[in-house]
């Protein structure tokens, strides 16, 4: 499935910037990554109708758990497993809006799914882990100028979608209008 991981900095207090890994196919390494406690994030949607349930290190599962890294650490393996939910939805007046997704878990965001929403405001997103997600439609398609606390504050305005196994709810969001 080629590279489907990266290692988000644990201990961090602010925005960290993910370790990405060289490589590809069956094989890739994370290079110059110091010993230390990290969030190993698996990405998802890079295989339809699927989702990434564990991580194994050594046959113990950490997805969703800091772990500490070192040389002496096993090679990490995912486990995907079939009947991947999905969400779709529309916006009013939202045609062109970013639409972002996060586990209900996630309460760091360290890793928010974004698409952009078509015409009539239309979006999806696929290969969901049966879970409780936000989802919250932004008026802004770069939120690089956006301060941190703007961002921290997603979590109050979105709304909450169950996922189950195969599931495909359908939702109407409201637009969020950003601070200029």
């Amino acid at each position: 499935f080629g590279t489907a991981l990266l290692l988000i900095p644990a201990d961090d207090a602010g925005t960290a910037v993910p370790h990405l890994p060289r490589g590809g196919g069956d094989l890739s390494r994370f290079e110059n990554v110091a010993e230390g406690r990290y969030r190993v994030v698996p990405l998802m949607g890079l295989l339809p109708g699927y989702y990434p349930a564990a991580i194994l290190a050594g046959g113990q599962d950490i997805l969703g758990q800091p772990v500490e890294l070192s040389p002496s650490t096993p090679p990490l393996r995912i486990v995907y497993k079939p009947n991947a939910g999905t969400i779709r939805g529309t916006i009013e007046n939202g045609a062109g809006a970013t639409v972002l997704l996060w586990p209900q878990s996630d309460t760091t965001l360290n890793l928010v799914r974004a698409v952009q929403a078509g015409a009539g405001g239309a979006f999806e997103f696929g290969s969901l882990a049966p879970d409780t997600y936000d989802v919250l439609a932004i008026d802004r398609q770069n939120l690089e100028r956006q301060p941190e606390w703007v961002i921290r504050s997603f979590p109050a305005s979105a709304t909450a979608v169950q996922v189950d196994a195969s599931g495909s709810p359908s939702i109407a969001l409201p637009l969020t209008h950003l601070p200029q």
